[in-house]
């Protein structure tokens, strides 16, 4: 009895937060104000013009219905984690503040 009401407790919690609404970042100020002061910064640099493009094309298709925002952040976050390690691998460790 105590494992069902345990496996019940459980799948109410992953039910609950399944339902939780993510975080849209397109809609942030700030934080579209940091990606585009970084674009600047880098103007320079493929990384982070791809990065700052990917991030407008994404923002742009959630806000289109065409993506969620979870798939949209998964699908930048792996984008993200491949570019710092590639800053990482090529020496442009000063550009790392991501």
């Amino acid at each position: 009895m105590r494992l069902i009401i345990a496996a019940a407790a459980i799948g109410l919690a992953l039910a609950a937060s399944a339902e939780e609404k993510p975080t849209n970042y397109c809609h942030n100020e700030s934080s579209n104000q940091e990606w585009a002061d970084k674009a600047a910064k880098y103007h320079d640099s493929d990384t982070w013009q791809r990065l700052f493009a990917l991030r407008v094309g994404l923002c742009t298709m959630v806000e289109r219905d065409r993506l969620t925002v979870p798939r949209a952040t998964v699908i930048f976050e792996r984008a993200r984690d491949r570019a710092l390690r590639d800053l990482d691998r090529y020496g442009d460790r000063d550009q790392l503040e991501m």
